[in-house]
């Protein structure tokens, strides 16, 4: 099975297709321009291949309340062209696949908690230090949301003594971590990429002791069981042991646990075990997420392109006068068979499922909140071969059914 993943970040657009246990097949990169621009060349990609989900990890602020009408869509960003663009919609609307969507944090934090470092733990926190810096944390297999999106690399640092940019270069905020120790941070304060530093250069000093904080932080507030930080500025491998101990230096023996000693830290803090691929692997399994969110609901799998959820409203419904039954079930399943039917014409094939659970079905979509489900209906193109079920093409005499009066 084939599920095409999105990695959407501010300068290129990298799609794949392939799944979390195979792996990427397929791989093409599109520069970020304009949303008229880029979109079509996404879909155009994506399109070529019979892929049955998307997952898209996204360079953000994201609005990922499901509840929202806006759900999917980025929100503020200084790429002004895509100010509260529905990214998921679009693609999901382009493609007609179930989707799944998050922050290209978030979704690198799944894949290590998944299949990486964090296999076989309870709790991950994933840091990535680059551009821009980010934080995703994973709890018993969940990617922790709250009022938004959580924004790791806003918190705020006590600068350090001898620091020529104590305040930082956050638009936003005075001496943030992303304003100290980002990639543009590390270039503006010493005049020099950090791609071109030698290993003996000051800066990584500086560079530890401020990630080192944001370390203690996260340890002493949702104390994660391992702490992978990955992104450009952390290829530079020699920062890992300056970290490390800093750490254990500002905890000064404060948290106890095996893994916050001397022996046990080179295991707690670690670079990414899928390496650059934490993000692809994250997006996949996002999209195949996307794709069990609807399977779990039925009994049945039919892994179609589309499922219509049949639903009604009690409070809007029309209530006879006399005995007050309410008529939104039954106004539900008419609609329903005029959908079944208009499905027909266009030569679909579809099935009326009523073997799911409600109450799995509005715990996943908790945009359907408020309305009472009564029928999934699958559309898409029967497989070769398909055929319907014994009892389908069984029909009682019109006389065992009707009674004249």
């Amino acid at each position: 099975m084939l599920i095409g993943a999105l990695e959407a970040g501010g300068t290129k657009m990298v799609c794949s297709i392939g799944n979390p246990q195979g792996g990427v097949l397929q791989r093409a990169s599109f520069p970020t321009l304009t949303p008229d621009v880029t979109v079509p060349q996404i879909v155009d990609f994506i399109g070529k291949f019979d892929v049955k989900a998307l997952g898209i990890g996204s360079f953000g602020p994201l609005d990922l309340n499901p509840a929202s009408p806006t759900y999917g869509s980025i929100t503020k960003t200084p790429k002004k062209e895509w100010i509260q663009y529905p990214l998921m919609a679009a693609l999901k609307d382009a493609l007609g696949v179930p989707t799944g969507i998050d922050t290209d944090v978030n979704a690198a934090a799944l894949a290590e908690y998944t299949m990486g470092a964090g296999k076989g733990r309870g709790s991950l926190l994933y840091v990535t230090v680059g551009t821009g810096i980010g934080g995703g944390l994973v709890i018993d297999g969940k990617v922790v949301h709250g009022l938004v999106h959580p924004e790791m690399g806003h918190m705020l640092l006590a600068p350090q003594e001898g620091d020529s940019m104590p305040d930082g270069v956050c638009p936003y905020h005075r001496h943030c971590l992303e304003g100290l120790a980002s990639g543009p941070a590390i270039e503006k304060r010493w005049g020099l990429s950090a791609k071109l530093m030698t290993e003996d250069h000051p800066a990584w000093e500086l560079e530890a002791t401020y990630l080192a904080q944001m370390c203690v932080n996260m340890i002493v507030t949702v104390s994660p069981e391992v702490i992978v930080l990955g992104g450009g500025v952390m290829q530079q491998m020699h920062l890992f042991p300056k970290i490390r101990e800093r750490v254990l230096k500002l905890l000064g023996g404060y948290v106890s646990s095996p893994s916050i000693t001397p022996e046990g830290i080179d295991g707690y803090i670690v670079p990414p075990a899928l390496g650059v691929n934490s993000g692809v692997i994250g997006a996949l399994l996002l999209g195949a997420q996307a794709l069990e969110k609807a399977d779990a609901c039925m009994d049945s799998h039919f892994h179609p392109p589309v499922i219509l959820a049949v639903t009604y409203d009690a409070q809007c419904a029309w209530t006879r006068e006399g005995d007050g039954k309410n008529h939104g079930e039954i106004d539900a399943a008419l609609c329903a068979m005029q959908m079944m039917l208009q499905a027909a014409e266009l030569g679909l094939g579809t099935t009326y499922v009523g073997m799911f659970s409600p109450e799995k079905l509005l715990a996943s979509f908790p945009e359907m909140a408020g309305c009472t489900p009564i029928a999934l209906l699958t559309l898409g193109y029967p497989a070769e071969g398909a055929h319907p079920a014994r009892l389908h093409t069984q029909r009682k005499p019109l006389e065992d059914l009707v009674q004249y009066l």
